[in-house]
Parts: C-alpha cells; structure tokens; sequence
C-alpha cells in the first residue's frame, strides 16, 4: 500500500493508524477530510457507547455506510474519530 498523502488538505487531526485503517475501503480518496468537501459528512444522530454510530446519511454510496432498519449505521473509523475528537 502507498502511503497516504493528505498534507496541508484535512481540517482535521487524524491518527496515522485510523488513517491506515479505513484506506483499504474508503473508495472516496478520504473526501470527506478535505476541506472544501467536509460537510460531506453524515450528521452522527447518536452513539451506542461510541460503538455504533447512527446517522443521517447524505452519502449512501460509502462502502462503510450500513443501513439497517431503516437506519443508517456508520462503520467508518476515520467519521467515528472526528466525531468522538471533534463533536462533529
């Protein structure tokens, strides 16, 4: 795998690890984290002890988005850290 390269485009402060992670399945090239496209990202409705992350998804082509119930479940570990480092 290529290193990841997303210098001086993040608004965000994201770990190295995380980053790594989510790679192998973000088919978006990390847009989301990108500044002229962050609010491209799911609205977190709740948690189920920062586990499970129930959101309002504009995105439903984002292969961690899981939708379930009539719910959309993100599985995104890059989403899940801004929103437990960030409240966004």
């Amino acid at each position: 795998m290529e290193p990841i390269d997303l210098s001086n485009k993040l608004i965000f402060e994201i770990d190295e690890k995380t980053l790594k992670e989510a790679a192998h399945r973000c088919n978006k090239d990390f847009e989301c984290l990108k500044i002229e496209n962050h609010s491209c990202f799911a609205e977190v409705n709740r948690t189920i002890n920062y586990k499970v992350y129930f959101v309002n998804c504009k995105n439903s082509i984002c292969n961690y988005n899981l939708n379930f119930g009539g719910s959309n479940i993100c599985n995104c570990p890059v989403r899940q850290e801004v929103y437990n480092k960030y409240k966004k």
